[in-house]
């Protein structure tokens, strides 16, 4: 059984102080006891999440309950923005979920697909998984670890991100938060590489050739006619005579190297890198 690292840990009056603790995970508490209180020292405590009483999570939180969200005086309840939450029984929601049609095996009255330690539902219409997703250039889902970091990472090397990911299992940390960062950095999130390759993270690229990169590459790999275009913006280029005004240039050339990487993208069947379509949600590797 994997465990997630808390968010927040809060003491709880007197009951707790020096016993124990609040652990909030996501959407859920825990509250584990001394030997006062629920658990005793010669039966350690396994992490157990609930929803605690009204009093218990409001000592712990001051106005906000374990959700996060303070409850409403006048209905006694916990307002999300879409919908009210009965939290002091977690019994669910109040009205139906307004995108109920995406999640037809589900209730529409469950409160984060009745799994709230693994999912997180902030505003009470769609839940969010905060797990790292590793897929490759094709769009296929290579692994996802359950460490509550909320990304995705493109990798070219499967191999390699296997024996990474192989040697974090076997140490016991495939879902650690601090070891996942390191292979964020190593392979690169999405955002990353949409910023590397169009060039907003390099300071002698103009805001000007980024935009027309990215309008060349959707052009390029959605095989639109690009022939006009490059006429155009090369004839603009020529034009220009200031030696200050880079930007007719920045256009001309962001826009034809834009058009020939979302050409060869296209052709190696990869993913759109700037509109990407995930086509899996199985797992390629198999620890």
């Amino acid at each position: 059984m994997t465990t997630q690292k808390p968010i927040s840990k809060s003491p709880i009056s007197d009951a707790c102080v020096g016993q124990g603790g609040c652990w909030q995970y996501g959407s859920t508490s825990a509250a584990v006891f001394g030997s006062a209180g629920r658990f005793s020292k010669s039966q350690p405590p396994r992490r157990v999440a609930f929803s605690a009483p009204s009093s218990l999570s409001q000592r712990a939180t001051g106005s906000l309950l374990h959700t996060g969200k303070e409850k409403d005086s006048e209905t006694g309840y916990s307002y999300f923005g879409a919908r009210y939450l009965e939290h002091d029984l977690m019994t669910g929601w109040l009205s139906v979920d307004p995108m109920a049609d995406k999640y037809p095996s589900i209730s529409p009255y469950a409160y984060c697909a009745w799994n709230p330690v693994k999912l997180v539902d902030p505003e009470g219409e769609e839940t969010e998984e905060e797990v790292t997703k590793y897929y490759n250039y094709k769009g296929y889902l290579l692994y996802e670890t359950n460490d509550g970091l909320d990304v995705i990472v493109l990798v070219r090397n499967e191999r390699e991100l296997e024996s990474d990911l192989r040697r974090m299992k076997s140490n016991n940390q495939i879902d650690s938060p601090m070891e996942n960062k390191k292979l964020h950095e190593k392979y690169g999130t999405l955002d990353y590489h949409q910023k590397k390759e169009s060039g907003e993270n390099n300071s002698f690229i103009s805001d000007i050739w980024t935009l027309y990169y990215k309008l060349g590459y959707n052009d390029g790999y959605n095989k639109h006619n690009t022939l006009l275009k490059r006429i155009i913006y090369a004839f603009i280029s020529s034009l220009n005579d200031d030696p200050i005004d880079s930007s007719p240039s920045d256009m001309n050339g962001g826009y034809s190297c834009g058009v020939e990487d979302g050409k060869r993208a296209r052709e190696l069947g990869e993913i759109h890198l700037f509109k990407p379509i995930f086509k899996s949600t199985r797992e390629k590797l198999k620890l």
